[in-house]
């Protein structure tokens, strides 16, 4: 059974009218992420939406953390508005944060995400968990078991998590589990911590794809499904070795120049085995491929405009 569904806006269901969600709000919360906001959000949303708004409350989740000197990229808590929302999507469209539905107090809900964004994973303790980022927490919440999915969310009885890819928001409510363990750390069994590899890849592939509908967008005439077509390529480069954005780049301008290296009857296998050479670093066999498939590329070019 799937955990979560699609959904335009943020409702208790799907046909519930604009007019009642935009009243109904007084459970509501959101997690703005002060990192993609590029004004000062901690201030606007204080000044300009809880100032104005009787019982709103809002927390920074940086106070009183090892994080307390970078209060302006923090993920800030804060009662949920319409206008609130329509600030943010206007400043991070369908990445600004999320939006989820509880009758806990503020205080029980800043502890409960303070136990999420301290990462005590073994080899990660005391790192940032980022698990405010809508993806990372989809890919989580939606590979792993149903009492997990319940210590995972704790007071949260609904979830919405905007999709940039898609735009629209992935919506789950809490199961209902008598003999639920609470989280009391942050750390991921193994189907979790492949979820939260498989959010950087999906983060990655929409990053891709930006670059190529700026720079080949040719490329696309013939593919379905951006998306997952980039996703497969990644997946591809990544059973040859762990990459960096950086790599992926590169990897997706030799493909975008030179086609399917990997299809048996390419006449660019040449380009593939300097790939699957182990002898050179990942890094170094990118660039000497991706400087041949340049090089391909202005040669294809030169003799277009002598034939034209």
């Amino acid at each position: 059974m799937t955990f979560f569904r699609p959904i335009d806006r943020i409702t208790d269901s799907a046909s519930q009218s604009a007019e009642t969600a935009a009243t109904d709000f007084k459970s509501k919360w959101m997690i703005i992420d002060g990192a993609l906001i590029v004004e000062d959000a901690q201030q606007i949303l204080i000044n300009q939406f809880v100032n104005h708004h009787q019982g709103a409350e809002f927390r920074n989740l940086f106070v009183n953390t090892k994080w307390k000197d970078v209060l302006d990229v923090a993920p800030m808590l804060v009662s949920y508005h319409p206008d609130i929302e329509a600030w943010a999507q206007s400043k991070a469209p369908w990445r600004f944060g999320l939006v989820f539905e509880s009758n806990a107090s503020l205080e029980e809900l800043a502890e409960h995400w303070h136990t999420l964004i301290h990462c005590q994973h073994i080899g990660l303790e005391g790192s940032l968990s980022r698990l405010y980022d809508p993806i990372a927490l989809y890919h989580l919440l939606n590979i792993t078991e149903e009492t997990r999915q319940v210590a995972w969310l704790g007071p949260i009885s609904k979830i919405w998590l905007p999709d940039y890819v898609d735009q629209h928001y992935f919506y789950a409510e809490r199961p209902e589990l008598a003999d639920a363990t609470p989280l009391e750390h942050a750390q991921f069994t193994d189907p979790e911590w492949q979820g939260l590899t498989d959010a950087k890849r999906y983060a990655s592939a929409h990053r891709l794809i930006l670059h190529v509908d700026k720079h080949f967008p040719d490329y696309w005439h013939d593919k379905d499904n951006k998306h997952q077509h980039v996703l497969e390529q990644l997946k591809k480069l990544e059973s040859l070795e762990q990459v960096t954005q950086k790599d992926a780049t590169c990897y997706m301008n030799i493909l975008c120049r030179l086609g399917d290296i990997w299809h048996p009857e390419s006449p660019h296998n040449d380009i593939a085995k300097i790939l699957e050479d182990k002898s050179q670093p990942i890094e170094d066999r990118l660039q000497e491929a991706n400087l041949q498939a340049l090089e391909y590329e202005l040669e294809q070019r030169n003799n277009k405009e002598v034939t034209a």
